[in-house]
């Protein structure tokens, strides 16, 4: 009997082997000759992409998100309605009879609403107020706030208003909008101390002569505020300071006016400021700080007359975005300077340059110096000697 080899190794086999068992072919016989047939190789198997689970956002933070989105939404709807649903309500009074109490501490904060306090020669009485009263749907005029005052002694009286902070949810019923009005008898000598969040202030003389004041502080965070003395003279006051945040600043001292004070201030941050007088009389040094971040600054200073003793009226007029212009008209006599100073513009003064100098200030009691500073913007002034 013949050997038998594995056709596909070449491995020897024994007769009765079905499988080469070192290559593993199968053996079959063909036409008599053994004759390996090779093992079909393996399937081998599909590639499968490695399982990752897919990252999904927590519901937890998509659940916060609605619930704040639920009540946000509703509460910003409410709080500007709240905030400008407002209606007439009616007026509110507030007197002071007796003119026994001409010393008066007049003392005002009032957060939404105008104010205007005015002298009235025809007054009978020392103090008159009147207030229109402004509330949300459903709110009582009986709630709103009033003046009040407290006799402090025989001849002195201090009159207040407080309207409280406005709130601004809907349902809030006891918030108030006020435009006060207050008319002053011409013996009143006050203390004014006047503050307004968002409305404007208005101190007016009427032309009425002779009046006094003491102390004048007046302030606003948005609106505008003025001291209107037009056509009064020999108005006096003590003290003088005048701001708004938001606003212009405009003060007229007429003709004539007595100012008992060594500083005054005038400034806004947004808003431009406008100082006019006509031969002021001041009993000696004073400096004026005249300052607003972003506005124009107008001056406008008439002083023919001199005064009995030597005094220096100093001038700090500034603004970091605004032009100054300034116009004076000055007797001979009164010596004056004008230094201008400015990042971007123009300089313009009576004389070349930054700097100008009249030929009586080196001789004069009465002096004038002036600084006019702006970063962006001109400087003009113009000077009439007469």
């Amino acid at each position: 009997m013949s050997e038998r080899f594995c056709t596909n190794c070449g491995n020897s086999l024994t007769q009765e082997a079905a499988f080469c068992h070192m290559c593993g072919a199968r053996i079959q016989e063909i036409q008599g000759v053994p004759t390996a047939v090779p093992a079909k190789p393996a399937p081998q198997p599909e590639y499968v992409r490695p399982y990752r689970p897919i990252k999904q956002r927590p519901k937890l933070i998509g659940f916060v998100v609605g619930i704040v989105a639920l009540f946000a939404v509703p509460m910003i709807i409410m709080m500007t309605l709240g905030a400008i649903n407002f209606t007439d309500l009616g007026t509110l009074d507030f007197e002071v009879n007796s003119l026994a109490y001409p010393n008066v501490d007049l003392e005002i904060d009032n957060d939404v609403g105008s104010l205007d306090i005015t002298f009235d020669a025809a007054l009978t009485k020392l103090i008159v107020v009147t207030m229109e009263v402004r509330g949300r749907p459903g709110a009582d005029l009986a709630d709103a706030k009033n003046f009040v005052s407290t006799v402090d002694g025989a001849d002195h009286i201090t009159v207040s208003f407080n309207s409280g902070k406005r709130g601004f949810w809907f349902w809030d019923k006891t918030v108030f909008d006020y435009d006060i009005d207050i008319k002053l008898h011409p013996s009143v000598y006050a203390n004014y101390t006047v503050d307004a969040d968002t409305g404007s202030i208005t101190l007016s003389t009427s032309g009425i002569d002779y009046l006094n004041f003491s102390n004048v502080n007046m302030a606003t965070n948005t609106g505008k505020v003025s001291m209107n003395l037009v056509g009064s003279t020999n108005t006096s006051i003590q003290e003088l300071e005048l701001h708004s945040d938001t606003g212009r600043v405009d003060v007229n001292l007429g003709v004539f006016t007595y100012l008992n004070n060594d500083e005054v201030i005038i400034e806004t941050d947004t808003g431009g400021i406008s100082l006019t007088y006509v031969d002021l009389i001041v009993p000696g040094d004073i400096v004026w700080d005249i300052q607003t971040e972003t506005g124009g600054i107008t001056l406008s200073i008439t002083q023919n007359l001199n005064l009995t003793v030597e005094s220096a009226s100093v001038f700090h007029a500034d603004t970091d975005t605004g032009s100054i212009t300034a116009t004076f008209v000055f007797n001979s006599t009164i010596g004056f300077n004008i230094y201008a100073d400015t990042a971007t513009g123009s300089i313009s003064l009576p004389g070349p340059g930054s700097y100008y100098e009249n030929s009586a200030y080196s001789t004069a009691t009465t002096l004038y110096r002036f600084t006019l500073t702006t970063d962006t913007g001109s400087v003009t002034a113009t000077a009439i000697e007469t």
